[in-house]
């Protein structure tokens, strides 16, 4: 019989992740991740990257460089561990997924790898997506121009990468399991085998815009706006893929959170845990002001 309560386990049994295991540890979200459970502090982190890298990692961590094409470097590197976290670029081979979750099995990782598992929804990044071409929340800033999907109005969860650092850091730092029947305090088990609902905010263009002419001191007359239905952008982005032209999935992506019958506004259907996972309240902003300035480096450009 499972136990249901940390008072049912063996003596000596901690109701506390311990190791925690990191793939991706310097990548988009997955450096914020990594900070944030570095900073902590509740848990021995290990990295996971492969042995013909050259990312600089922080101090405080483990390192374990491992081979794809040989399983058992993954199985090493993954034996006693509580739990492993997965941030995979868009970009990685199709089977690297599949290769984690084996070799997570074959090690036995019990809480977080082999017996269950937790995905995050956090909608898309704000900054990357803010900063990016106007295919994804529709700005050109090098060129002054935006596309309002439809009327611009329709408001969509959006999500930090801080925030997506903070709420990962901060759930694998809650207890496994309540003490016992009258422990209501939230808890990994609660979430097993689902997925934790999170957003910095719920906005529409409209209101990205506004922040944008805020932290810029900028005017919209300083801009050349248009408008175009979601539907007819998802429609080129699908017909853009159909020809070879990958930068159309990109465009399909975002037309279709932008629909106007709200499956963007994924906190309409269900609750946010941001207050269960302690997560503070973020200034739009601050995080525009970021997407500003991460649009003059030209951030998509650099290696």
């Amino acid at each position: 019989m499972t136990a249901e309560y940390a008072s049912q386990k063996p003596e000596g049994y901690s109701n506390y992740l311990k190791k925690v295991a990191i793939v991706g540890p310097t990548g988009q979200v997955g450096s914020h991740i990594l900070e944030h459970l570095l900073k902590n502090g509740k848990h021995e982190v290990t990295a996971i990257t492969r042995k013909d890298s050259s990312a600089t990692l922080p101090d405080g961590l483990n390192v374990a460089r491992v081979d794809y094409s040989e399983p058992s470097t993954l199985v090493e590197a993954l034996r006693g561990q509580d739990a492993l976290i997965i941030t995979l670029a868009a970009s990685a081979p199709q089977d690297t997924q599949s290769k984690l979750i084996e070799a997570a099995a074959a090690a036995e990782i019990q809480d977080l790898g082999k017996s269950s598992f937790i995905t995050t929804c956090c909608g898309f990044w704000y900054e990357f997506s803010l900063a990016g071409t106007e295919t994804r929340y529709g700005f050109d800033f090098p060129n002054h121009k935006v596309t309002f999907y439809d009327d611009g109005k329709t408001k969509i969860n959006t999500t930090t990468w801080p925030q997506c650092g903070r709420a990962i850091a901060n759930l694998l730092a809650l207890k496994v399991l309540p003490e016992d029947e009258k422990d209501k305090s939230p808890t990994l088990s609660q979430f097993k085998n689902g997925t934790i609902y999170i957003s910095s905010f719920l906005v529409s263009q409209k209101d990205m815009f506004d922040s944008v002419l805020r932290v810029t001191g900028g005017t919209a007359d300083e801009w050349t706006i248009k408008y175009q239905p979601s539907v007819d952008r998802y429609r080129e982005g699908i017909e853009a893929m159909q020809k070879g032209d990958m930068s159309g999935f990109g465009q399909a992506l975002y037309a279709r959170v932008f629909y106007q019958d709200g499956s963007g506004n994924y906190e309409a259907k269900e609750a946010l845990h941001n207050e269960v996972l302690g997560l503070p309240k973020e200034d739009l902003d601050k995080f525009t002001g970021v997407a500003v300035e991460m649009a003059k480096a030209d951030f998509l450009n650099q290696k």
